[in-house]
């Protein structure tokens, strides 16, 4: 049953709507997107769109992606190309999040990958989006779907490492199908196109092998390939396709049919081969992987998988870009793209510059439609879109310093924030460096002392090894940088108080990550604490379990980066406490305001072959004799166990998983002595607040909300459980009281 708010504010909705559709939106967004108006007629056309539905997304389009195949079919009007013109061609697109409606996955300014036409703004269902990672520029991530496309027709085929794969087709989808095969560790690999032209970028593409059937066509029938993928969809080419094939080998349909196969053999041929035909065509691939008899949704699995491989960089794409051509062009580009013998294979649509079809919103109360609509008045002028609230002070100027795991979501961060940008960015790896200053445009290089010289860097963000970051900071400090390190400040107590000492003397600003304290539950049970709903600080409980698979010892979460410094306990300073709960020991100093007195562990490494401990438990009394529980593991299977909770003389307060308060006391309208659930939260930006509230502290010259001395007391628990530990006895925290 909806409560009373729920309910006027869907009677709201549905009141508003039937009025739009009556007298028009209050609110619409202008552009410009490609038609086909007739055969062989491409044309720019203006567009108006209203603001998404609920699960829908209106996006500003970066660039867009031709798909020489389809979008020349159509654009030709050749068989089994659908709908009657006009025409809305493409469906490659990497854009912005302009707005999002109720219940969508992604939220305004994601860059995100669609299935959208070439438009500089689309309105797309939540389910044809995916949030794009930081570490794939937008030309690279237009591949994605159609990448997805060969992904799929490649994986119906079950190849095995060493089973030869013959590609009929060696246009886009083509050439990536060919660098799939290499991928998956296919020999030989031939490409099979009609003309030599076509051929040239197969070689590039992984192919060992070439065949130009206009001039060898008895070159077919010495194929003999366990699998052929036909993508060009002519009518002659299934029979091309089974006189590749092996004898009970796999041919698979990729391609769209562009017209009836009248070959009377053809049957006799197939099955005088005895070869499987499997349908491949990327309409059959499901929308979810409960659809019977596949694992492969096409947005979930197939889009993550290409964009995975182009980040690794184990798939590239970048010399498939043949053309780059900007709106006013394209209907040029289409008249080439239509004769015989064109060559493009990747043809890129820039959307990002400025001009006629760069995105406009219009804005009007609903009075002023309806009686525009009744008046007949002329529509308001359209005001430009301004991406973002302006920073008053110009942006603080960063080096990422690391550009490993958590330096993807640092990079993000900083670049949402209006007041930060990167300008410089540092990793032993240069190909993370430089995929990560791609993104930011800045330089990138291997040697930190070239970070430090450089003179437009005003803050070193360090995301190393935890045995760098003391050493590192100290020496960016030394600079003259303002320095942020990832959690945890350092390995030890002391390399913390050399960091503060160094800060002193050189007046650098100095912080350490500990973002989660900015979290949507986090904020909002801080305004709970502070307003009373808890009382005095009686205990405190924390909970934490995940599963850490053997490999994330040495390649991390994702793979980015190989190294085995995780699991030494003199690089990392230790395990689960350093490495995960730090976080929590500080948004529990936070919320409470209270610094633990002395503190008794216990830790052991059961399960991992490391060096660290992938267990600990822990009780600690706070100043004011409250007492706190911590239990952490590392090898929880099933589900992920986070619970967290305090209570005090007035109320009791869940953190996670869901946030609840029960409270003696009225506060902020919710009723005494009843449990509540917290809803209506914000969207979690928590490293982005974080970097924003760094760069104010910045720039007003004063202690961030998170500074070197939080990050030094967190360490001390730390230092004081794992001695704890190891001498059986509880242990003081020194300097536990605020100084």
């Amino acid at each position: 049953m909806k409560s009373p708010l729920e309910f006027l504010e869907s009677t709201r909705d549905r009141i508003q709507q039937k009025l739009e559709a009556k007298f028009g939106p209050t609110t619409v967004v202008r552009g410009a997107g490609v038609q086909f108006k007739s055969k062989e007629k491409a044309t720019l056309e203006r567009i108006e769109l209203k603001p998404p539905s609920t699960k829908e997304v209106l996006l500003k389009a970066t660039c867009s992606l031709v798909s020489p195949g389809t979008e020349r079919a159509s654009y030709l009007d050749l068989p089994n190309t659908l709908g009657n013109f006009p025409r809305i061609p493409g469906y490659c697109f990497v854009g912005s999040v302009l707005m999002s409606g109720r219940g969508s996955s992604v939220q305004s300014g994601d860059m995100v990958v669609a299935w959208a036409p070439h438009a500089s703004l689309a309105v797309v269902p939540d389910e044809k989006v995916m949030r794009l990672p930081e570490d794939v520029p937008p030309e690279r991530a237009v591949f994605t779907t159609i990448g997805a496309i060969a992904l799929q027709g490649f994986r119906r085929a079950h190849p095995e490492p060493g089973e030869s794969v013959a590609v009929l087709g060696a246009g886009l989808i083509g050439q990536l199908t060919l660098r799939l095969a290499a991928i998956a560790g296919a020999y030989p690999i031939i490409a099979i196109a009609r003309t030599k032209q076509r051929l040239e970028a197969a070689m590039r593409s992984g192919a060992d092998l070439t065949i130009a059937t206009a001039e060898d066509p008895e070159a077919l029938d010495k194929v003999a390939a366990d699998v052929v993928i036909e993508l060009t969809g002519v009518p002659e080419a299934i029979g091309d396709a089974i006189r590749a094939v092996r004898p009970g080998g796999r041919i698979i349909l990729v391609g769209s049919t562009r017209g009836v196969t009248e070959d009377p053999n053809l049957l006799t041929a197939l099955h005088q081969k005895g070869a499987v035909l499997i349908g491949g065509h990327f309409a059959t691939n499901p929308k979810s992987s409960t659809f019977p008899g596949y694992q492969w949704p096409m947005r979930g699995a197939e889009w993550g998988a290409v964009l995975n491989l182009i980040a690794d960089g184990r798939l590239a794409v970048d010399d498939l870009i043949t053309d780059r051509v900007e709106p006013p062009s394209l209907p040029q580009m289409y008249q080439q793209l239509a004769k015989e013998g064109d060559r493009s294979i990747g043809v890129l649509i820039r959307w990002d510059k400025p001009g006629d079809w760069t995105p406009q919103i219009l804005t009007q109360s609903l009075t002023t439609s309806i009686v525009a609509k009744l008046q007949k008045q002329p529509e308001p002028s359209p005001a430009p879109i301004i991406p973002g609230p302006r920073a008053e002070t110009p942006p603080l100027r960063m080096a990422m310093v690391g550009c490993g795991e958590i330096a993807v979501q640092n990079s993000k961060a900083i670049k949402a924030a209006p007041n930060t940008s990167i300008v410089h960015a540092m990793d032993l790896d240069i190909k993370l460096a430089k995929r990560l200053a791609a993104l930011h445009e800045a330089p990138y290089t291997t040697n930190f002392e070239e970070v430090l010289a450089n003179k437009e860097v005003e803050t070193v963000f360090l995301a190393v090894p935890h045995h760098l970051h003391a050493p590192m900071a100290i020496q960016a400090m030394k600079a003259g940088k303002q320095v942020i390190v990832e959690k945890p400040m350092a390995n030890n107590v002391a390399d913390c108080e050399k960091m503060l000492e160094v800060a002193q003397q050189t007046g650098a600003i100095l912080s350490v990550c500990y973002c989660q304290r900015y979290s949507p539950q986090l904020m909002r049970a801080k305004e709970l604490i502070e307003k009373g709903a808890v009382g005095r600080i009686l205990g405190t409980s924390i909970t934490f379990g995940q599963v850490r698979n053997e490999s994330y010892w040495t390649v991390g979460f994702t793979g980015r980066v190989k190294t085995d410094w995780r699991g030494s306990r003199e690089k990392a300073g230790g395990g689960v406490l350093i490495m995960n709960l730090c976080h929590t020991l500080d948004y529990f100093r936070h919320l409470t305001g209270l610094e633990v007195k002395h503190i008794f562990a216990e830790y052991a490494t059961l399960t991992h072959p490391v060096e660290v401990e992938d267990i600990v438990s822990a009780t600690y009394q706070y100043e004011g004799g409250g007492i706190g529980t911590l239990c952490g593991s590392t090898h929880v299977v099933g589900a992920r166990m986070d619970e967290e909770r305090l209570w005090g003389s007035d109320g009791q307060i869940i953190l996670r998983p869901i946030l609840k308060f029960c409270s003696q006391r009225t506060v902020d309208g919710y009723s005494a002595n009843r449990w509540h659930e917290v809803k209506n939260l914000p969207p979690p930006i928590e490293r982005q607040i974080f970097v924003e509230r760094f760069a104010e502290a910045v720039r007003a010259g004063k202690e961030p909300e998170v500074s070197g001395k939080d990050g030094l007391a967190v360490q001390r628990i730390i230092e004081a459980a794992y001695a704890s530990a190891q001498k059986q006895q509880p242990i003081v925290v020194e300097n536990f009281n605020h100084t």
